[in-house]
């Protein structure tokens, strides 16, 4: 073996989304975005193909053998023997009818296959500078669901709910997705599978079966690491197979809604798992990410710092930005900003980039409406979360943060049905958040006895001021004085915001703020326990 394939195969697997970008005679190669640019003119390649492509660069000019471009590309996962052969294919016709010549893929006789520019050996491949509109983000390829209902004419229904799911993924800009079912011979073949998986090349393999069974259809779906084959989440649906193409749409909300967060999570582990010296702009909004997700003012300040990192990286990576923005909003809320008006004024600015770059990106859209409400109590708020929702209805999180918008209106019945919608597309991700919503909702409507037992669950597992104090203002209602005294004294120890103040900010419905405060000044008037912050 040359020094060249040893290097490549002694080196890391070949990962798209945290290599750089590369040129090569005036090519620029984007793995990132599974593109080769030039002159203007754009041309997509499957994330397998711009693995090899990028092997081969990587080589210098040196010949590379098959085993190590497999080692390299595929690593662990068996492939067939045409898999590699397949991706040269495109890269040859790539280079004939695209390139116009400007580079071919040599082989070598009984060596292997070796990258050449205008027919002169490559010298060498430079690393391009980062191309700020394209971040990194991780694929997904949605394989061909299996149909196992022993009716091949059925075959178009597990064709369908292959198409639903790619559709409705692809509306995470989140995400990369590899939707190529039509083109792979799948069918019920389930032999097939891992071939097809090996050539289309993701971070993460979704697949599934179809069935039929007493005039049900079941279809079983999971998401795996084709790396090493763990399942990382897996979901079934059992529904009668009366309207097929409503089961289809049905299905494929349902799968998205809990593919997007797993691989989220999955991203995390991995970030953390391996830590880089010099780690790029998306594995930074991933660790800050992380800290998100723990409400204590340092964690915040922690997630803050990440994602001002990543942002300085590339200042228009709209995702970093729309997160830090909701999260100055939240420090801002909760109290915990040592100069509220700086923080305001740096979330401001940051959602309002945010939007700027946000296009059809819901996510964005979402967490912006968030910040500028929270910031400002800005109403455009209202139709940049009414876009997100459409955009990807899909997304439990979305569904969330709009349904604690319409609470903090007051549109009580709005928000239990976006919250409720957000529950059945995720019950477990964002739960925490949801339920302390769902409280806040249910205060409005007058169910107390529901908004206490929702509240309860909410500070047993995310342990915010808001969720306390509504745990509060419920028991106050029903008449629990001492468990809402309890709940007063935690909230004080959670942030130095007096109670009528952080609660117009979470509310702006004046007949339940004021039920709330009344409440709670009864309780804490009536009791020796109270603090002093008597409202």
């Amino acid at each position: 073996m040359n020094d060249a394939s040893a290097a490549i195969a002694l080196g890391r697997r070949i990962d798209l989304a945290r290599e750089p970008d590369i040129l090569v005679a005036g090519f620029r190669i984007r793995p990132t975005a599974c593109e080769v640019s030039a002159a203007g003119r754009r041309v997509h390649l499957q994330p397998r193909v711009m693995q090899v492509l990028i092997a081969l660069a990587r080589a210098g000019g040196e010949p590379v053998s098959r085993e190590t471009l497999i080692e390299a590309c595929w690593g662990d996962v068996t492939i067939g023997e045409d898999a590699l052969n397949r991706c040269i294919q495109r890269l040859r016709r790539l280079a004939g009818t695209v390139a116009n010549g400007a580079f071919t893929v040599e082989t070598i006789p009984r060596v292997g296959y070796r990258l050449t520019v205008g027919g002169v050996v490559l010298a060498s491949a430079r690393q391009a500078e980062p191309v700020s509109a394209t971040p990194t983000k991780p694929s997904v390829a949605v394989l061909p669901f299996a149909n196992l209902t022993g009716d091949r004419d059925r075959a178009y229904f597990a064709d369908g709910v292959t198409e639903a799911i790619a559709m409705a993924l692809s509306r995470a800009r989140t995400l990369f997705v590899v939707a190529d079912g039509p083109r792979l011979p799948l069918g019920d073949r389930g032999s097939e599978r891992s071939d097809a998986a090996g050539e289309l090349g993701p971070r993460y393999l979704l697949s599934g079966k179809v069935r039929e069974e007493a005039g049900r259809i079941r279809i079983d779906a999971k998401l795996t690491n084709p790396s090493d084959g763990v399942q990382l989440w897996g979901g079934r649906f059992d529904e009668a197979s009366e309207d097929p193409f409503t089961l289809q749409d049905n299905v494929a909300i349902a799968v998205a809604g809990c593919v997007e967060p797993a691989v989220v999570a999955a991203e995390m582990r991995w970030v953390l798992k391996h830590p880089s010296n010099n780690p790029n702009s998306y594995e930074l909004y991933l660790r800050g990410l992380r800290h998100c997700r723990k409400r204590d003012p340092e964690e915040y300040r922690i997630a803050i710092e990440f994602l001002n990192r990543s942002i300085a990286l590339d200042p228009e990576y709209r995702l970093a930005l729309a997160l830090a923005a909701h999260m100055h909003s939240l420090v801002d809320l909760f109290g915990w900003a040592e100069d509220p008006e700086a923080n305001r004024a740096r979330g401001t600015e940051l959602a309002e980039r945010a939007i700027m770059l946000a296009g059809d990106d819901a996510v964005v859209l979402a967490h912006a409406g968030t910040a500028i409400s929270l910031l400002n109590r800005d109403p455009a708020a209202a139709d940049l979360l009414a876009r997100a929702v459409a955009l990807n209805p899909a997304n439990s999180y979305i569904w969330f943060l709009s349904g604690l918008y319409q609470a903090q209106l007051g549109d009580a019945d709005t928000a239990l049905e976006h919250l409720l919608t957000s529950l059945r597309l995720e019950p477990i991700a964002h739960r925490s958040n949801v339920v302390g919503a769902m409280a806040t909702a249910l205060f409005r409507k007058g169910r107390f006895d529901e908004s206490v037992a929702f509240a309860r669950e909410a500070v047993r597992t995310a342990d915010g001021p808001m969720s306390h104090l509504m745990l509060a203002g419920g028991c106050a209602q029903l008449g629990l004085d001492n468990e809402a005294v309890a709940a007063l004294s935690r909230y004080r120890a959670l942030t130095t915001l007096p109670i009528d103040m952080f609660a117009r900010k979470s509310m702006s419905d004046a007949g339940a703020l004021k039920l709330l405060l009344d409440g709670i000044a009864a309780v804490e008037a009536a009791s020796p326990l109270a603090g002093d912050d008597r409202d």
